[in-house]
């Protein structure tokens, strides 16, 4: 088995149909499977059913966390435990791949430990409408990187792509499941940068969900306790992982934060 596309969902059932449909409608004409753990209030056992495929693995779980953040980690490693693939593509269930992802992925993915983060495109439910991720060119800069803040460019769980080893590598790390801001994107992208390599690739063939209950949405208030909570939480894994970035983001994020603590400001 070459690939294995894991799908954690949560009470996304309109979507999640299209989700499947984008990973068994691929060209690639390879072995791959789609294993699919969902937490859902209830089954979807019935959309399943739809699609007798023998590459189609479903479970369904009770939530394992209160915390969307855990649940997702602890999501993505039962499936992970489940799976066979020499290569992970990792998927949400309201996002959805383009046709062509596992013939694009299989043509630059190799043994080498290497995360792939493809760019994706935002697709609006509401209008249907299609647009195009950017990186801001400040972040490309190598003085931005070294001096400012060090964390590698994240735009979704379902733009990764790797070698099973590092997600083996990953899931061996005791501590991750007291991370209860962090999503597992950033996570796994910081650890890569550190111990192995992080590789940005310009090619949209990923389709990120745009909603009003998107779990960023909560983080993206430079105003609100919890956007800097999530950020010192950040730098709290950086260190756990052996890293201690000296930069303006570190100084910054760690005023505010020790403010936040002191006044208790809400």
């Amino acid at each position: 088995m070459k690939f294995s596309i894991l799908i954690n969902a949560h009470n996304q059932r309109n979507y999640l149909l299209r989700c499947i449909n984008s990973c068994l409608n691929q060209s690639y004409k390879g072995k791959y499977e789609i294993i699919i753990c969902d937490t859902s209030s209830k089954s979807n056992d019935d959309i399943i059913k739809k699609n007798k495929k023998k590459k189609l693995f479903y479970y369904h779980k009770k939530k394992f966390s209160r915390s969307p953040v855990i649940d997702q980690l602890f999501k993505i490693r039962y499936a992970f435990k489940k799976s066979k693939g020499k290569f992970i593509l990792l998927l949400d269930g309201d996002d959805f791949f383009d046709k062509n992802k596992l013939d694009f992925v299989s043509k630059v993915i190799n043994q080498h430990k290497i995360l792939y983060h493809d760019l994706p495109i935002y697709y609006f439910e509401k209008t249907a409408e299609k647009k195009n991720s950017t990186i801001a060119f400040v972040k490309k800069l190598l003085f931005y990187k070294k001096f400012i803040n060090s964390w590698p460019i994240v735009y979704g769980t379902s733009c990764l792509f790797f070698n099973r080893e590092i997600l083996k590598s990953f899931f061996s790390l005791k501590k991750i499941f007291n991370f209860n801001y962090l999503a597992i994107d950033i996570m796994i992208a910081i650890f890569s940068q550190k111990f192995y390599k992080y590789n940005i690739i310009n090619k949209r063939i990923t389709y990120k969900s745009i909603q009003d209950y998107n779990l960023d949405n909560k983080y993206n208030n430079i105003f609100s306790k919890i956007f800097w909570f999530r950020r010192k939480q950040q730098l709290d894994y950086e260190k756990y992982l052996g890293s201690n970035n000296m930069n303006v983001n570190y100084i910054l994020t760690s005023f505010i934060f020790c403010i936040i603590k002191k006044f208790k400001l809400n």
